[in-house]
């Protein structure tokens, strides 16, 4: 009667195994974030690194998108940047338009829920995959593999990037649907998975192209007998791959266009003449470790025709996991961090093939010979399995110090990977008795797959400690910086900016903001170099909204500025922030002078504010640049085309300004290098600044925050600037100036001509009376996808101060229409609807 009522269970289990996967999945993350008070069971969160930076900001701006407060084309970030390219290489999934659903500021705890989510489906389809591919595998080993697969290292160590969880879910039934190709000659299932996964995530997914093209080849050669006609499965193939690639064309040729516009494109030449040997494996190697304490289990069975190819496969993925040049060819020529992004490829490898090894392994026959065995053989595994359990927690209480390395610098250091060598051998350990004693006999297959899922839940809760609890943190420093969000009530076209990096900055786009801050791969060059010339802080693909002069911010319409203390002037208090309105120049300034002319900004930056003023304003007293008056233990070895300062005493020197302001000034620093998007530059942490013996800044300038710094107002005064070198430096511009206070308010207070434009979900409007020719000054990022019509016909937009807008007006009356047409969209639609006529017809 019991043996009946197990057997209907189980028959159960094995009818609905990927439904229960994944709900078990739902479980056991929500049991481990009960435990350790993770949002949707507690109060932190998980996200760091990318995922709050990029991520979270990115689906509050997509959530503006569907509540049609923003448009997918000259968005609020990087001074009016496409929406589109970014979307398709961040957010692009089915799960981010839940966040339709979701206050702003509950979206750090609900991209827990998105993970989740995410992780459930790839439980989802990695068993469904497996009970499609090997339907008489025992349910219990379908259950493990497929927890094995959604809470792998990959999954642990890379959520921060949401749209790679999505190929992880995807690419199971992308294989499924190569096998149908060929196998049963069916293309149609095909089309649409390669399809789906390329335009979900285009960077990862032509990796997963990658690899079904080895796949697919390897396949067809050594399983023709299975496959029926080569030729003919061949050429479907091709087919069918061809279609799906123009099927994806609207998508990729835009975001492509984007892409290569961004500073992360490289030599891959150079990138890989400057690779070392190695991969940085104490980051690569943990992404399979948890899988790899699996890999006595392949030894199940004989290696012949499918696990042979599948092991060459794994054989040949693992090669880049080690060796670094070849690792970057996966990555297209380079990559800044996250190595061997393709790894979810090698965990569902070395599952499938486990789940081949063991696809039809026969039950040992009943006998009392065996029961006596298997009690044996299950007392002890059932011992291993509690030793593990034990071994793993007592492990991570005395090493999650050294096991958590990754979570704080993005890189595992060599204690890090000896500490996870050390728990895997041991679990591994385990495996090799556990899969002997069922080689053996002395374990059932039932018993064995059991024990499996036990370890496959131990290794779970091992990696979200190390990995998910170890960056867990408390959302309320986020929900109170989103109570910004909505505050300013203003219907004029306006920039926000902060005062320091308050926050992420990609956050300001996420409150609702329109701001030239941002932060993806796809920051474009141009742009990031104007906004370092104009004197803003920019590192790596980062544009910061912080620094400037008051010059730069009324020219580039920023109108408010964040600050994060109360501020006696402020115009909007919440709680925590205080928001103050500046005087800014109209928006669409025009010039008689030919703009055209100044594309590119030179000289250093001091003499580039000057060059600004004079091209629009036909001004150049307003701004006042001052020679160092005295070296002390310094050696001036400076060039025309580069500023040296040899530092002959580290504890005793000093570069002296002694500044006589005549008037009212506002007098700034600046001191730069490189226009380059380098994690770090020597010139970083070089110099301490005072003014008349204050202290304005001890580290100048960082990572962070290398633009001008503002050393206050003085007026008839004479004032002594101070820069002290911890080392020598050679940079680029080095400047103490001053602007003329009273020159800027006649200024800024003047009737300034300007069109009559409005702006209006991504397309400005308006008219101008021409007297004569003129160029229109517009403070927005130049791109091509700018269409300018002038008297509803087309003109050309200029680039003009590296990354902004100017275009040319008529004498006469200029009817404006500026809006933003996606580049590469119409002959990416074109491909698509060629590719849905070709199918039809064939």
């Amino acid at each position: 009667m019991i043996k009946q009522y197990l057997y209907k269970i189980y028959n159960l289990i094995n009818k609905y195994i990927f439904i229960i996967a994944p709900i078990l999945a739902l479980i056991l993350f929500l049991i481990l974030a009960k435990m350790n008070d993770i949002a949707p069971m507690g109060s932190k969160s998980v996200a760091w690194c990318d995922l709050n930076q990029q991520g979270i900001p990115l689906l509050n701006q997509f959530k503006d998108i569907l509540e049609g407060k923003q448009s997918l084309n000259g968005n609020l970030t990087a001074g009016g940047m496409s929406y589109f390219g970014v979307f398709f290489f961040y957010i692009a999934s089915p799960f981010s338009f839940l966040v339709i659903f979701i206050n702003k500021s509950d979206m750090q705890s609900f991209v827990n829920v998105l993970i989740m989510l995410k992780m459930a489906t790839a439980a989802f389809t990695f068993s469904f995959y497996l009970k499609k591919k090997y339907n008489s595998l025992n349910s219990f080993i379908i259950l493990a593999l497929s927890i094995f697969y959604s809470f792998s290292g990959y999954v642990m160590m890379y959520f921060q990037t949401l749209t790679w969880l999505d190929m992880i879910y995807l690419f199971p039934l992308l294989i499924l649907t190569v096998d149908a190709l060929l196998y049963k000659g069916k293309i149609i299932p095909y089309i649409i998975s390669i399809t789906i996964m390329v335009c979900i995530n285009y960077y990862i997914g032509v990796m997963a192209v990658f690899y079904v093209i080895f796949y697919f080849g390897l396949s067809l050669f050594y399983l023709q007998k299975k496959t029926g006609n080569k030729k003919d499965i061949a050429i479907k193939f091709i087919f069918s791959s061809f279609i799906a690639i123009l099927l994806s064309m609207v998508i990729l040729i835009p975001s492509f266009l984007d892409y290569f516009k961004s500073s992360r494109t490289i030599s891959i030449v150079a990138s890989l003449k400057e690779s070392s040997i190695l991969t940085p494996y104490a980051t690569a190697i943990p992404l399979v470790l948890g899988t790899i304490i699996l890999l006595p289990l392949v030894f199940n069975n004989k290696f012949k025709d499918e696990k042979i190819i599948k092991l060459i496969l794994l054989a040949f993925l693992s090669i880049p996991l080690i060796i670094d040049p070849i690792n970057k060819m996966w990555h297209y020529g380079s990559y800044q961090a996250f190595p061997c992004r393709f790894a979810f490829i090698n965990i569902f490898l070395l599952l499938d093939i486990i789940g081949l090894a063991f696809y039809e392994d026969k039950e040992y026959p009943f006998s009392k010979k065996n029961v006596i065995k298997w009690i044996i053989g299950l007392f002890i595994s059932t011992l291993l399995i509690i030793f593990s359990f034990i071994f793993e927690n007592i492990y991570c209480s005395s090493n999650m110090e050294i096991l958590q390395n990754y979570t704080h610098t993005l890189w595992g250091n060599d204690k890090s990977f000896s500490s996870l060598l050390i728990y895997y051998s041991i679990i591994l350990l385990v495996v090799i008795i556990i899969f002997i004693l069922y080689r053996i006999k002395f374990i059932p297959i039932k018993g064995l797959s059991i024990i499996i899922l036990s370890l496959a839940i131990i290794e779970s809760a091992f990696s979200f400690k190390v990995y998910m609890v170890s960056p867990s943190h408390d959302t309320k420093r986020y929900e109170n910086y989103y109570e910004i969000a909505d505050v300013i009530k203003d219907d004029s076209y306006y920039n926000v900016k902060t005062n320091v990096k308050i926050n992420n900055v990609n956050d300001l786009g996420g409150a609702g903001y329109n701001n030239f801050g941002h932060y993806t791969s796809l920051t474009p060059k141009s742009y990031m170099d104007a906004l370092k010339k104009m004197g803003y802080s920019s590192y790596w693909m980062e544009v910061g909204t912080y620094g400037g002069t008051i010059l730069n911010d009324a020219l580039l319409l920023n109108k408010y500025t964040i600050y994060n203390w109360n501020k006696y002037n402020a115009k909007y208090q919440t709680e925590h922030y205080s928001i103050v309105e500046n005087n800014v120049f109209p928006l669409g300034i025009i010039t008689n002078n030919d703009l055209s002319q100044y594309e590119y900004l030179n000289g250093n930056r001091a003499i580039v504010q000057k060059e600004i003023m004079k091209s629009l304003f036909n001004i150049e007293d307003i701004i006042t640049i001052y020679e160092y008056s005295s070296l002390n233990n310094i050696e001036d070895n400076s060039n025309d085309s580069n500023i040296n300062f040899n530092v002959l005493d580290k504890d005793s020197n000093s570069i002296i300004f002694d500044v006589n302001v005549k008037g009212k000034q506002r007098l700034y620093f600046e001191a730069f290098d490189k226009y380059t998007n380098a994690l770090y530059q020597s010139i970083n942490d070089s110099m301490k600044i005072k003014v008349n013996g204050y202290t304005y800044n001890y580290k100048y300038p960082t990572q962070s925050y290398n633009g001008f710094i503002e050393l206050n107002e003085y007026n008839n005064k004479n004032v002594k600037v101070e820069v002290i070198l911890n080392k020598s430096i050679n940079c680029s511009s080095f400047n103490v100036f001053g602007i003329d206070m009273d020159k800027y308010n006649s200024l800024i207070n003047s009737d300034i001509k300007h069109a009559n434009l409005k702006f209006d979900k991504g397309h400005f409007e308006g008219t101008y009376e021409a007297e004569e020719d003129s160029y229109m000054f517009l403070p927005i990022a130049y791109t091509n996808d700018l269409n300018v019509k002038i008297n509803n016909s087309t003109v050309k937009a200029n680039k003009v101060f590296d990354g902004f807008v100017a275009i040319k007006l008529q004498k006469g009356i200029n009817n404006i229409y500026i809006s933003y047409d996606k580049v590469g969209l119409m002959p990416g639609l074109f491909m698509f609807i060629l590719a849905i006529f070709i199918l039809q017809f064939y």
